[in-house]
């Protein structure tokens, strides 16, 4: 259990940011949880399944996303859209990112 304050996050890396904007952007897109083999398969991240995977564990870890079921992809969440503005500016929710 993560006990630090949302205000105490460390900062999104680099695989983290691309990660999450291509979660956002294959359920603003199907509106079905993006699994971690359809986002490898999609977008060329360069990285294994497993790896992406473990990335999406990182950012449900701190509130980005959520998992509807074990076996399901994941979503965005709602603390997502709390940060809407911070992330927008960084490109993730308005196409201008990496």
């Amino acid at each position: 259990m993560d006990l630090r304050r949302p205000t105490e996050r460390k900062p999104l890396t680099d695989r983290e940011r691309s990660v999450l904007e291509a979660v956002v952007r294959t359920y603003v897109e199907t509106a079905e949880p993006a699994g971690s083999r359809a986002l490898t398969r999609r977008y060329n991240f360069g990285v294994s399944p497993a790896t992406i995977r473990n990335t999406m564990a990182d950012l449900e870890d701190d509130g980005y996303l959520t998992q509807t079921a074990w076996r399901a992809g994941r979503r965005r969440s709602r603390r997502l859209l709390c940060h809407r503005t911070r992330l927008g500016s960084a490109g993730v929710l308005t196409g201008r990112g990496q």
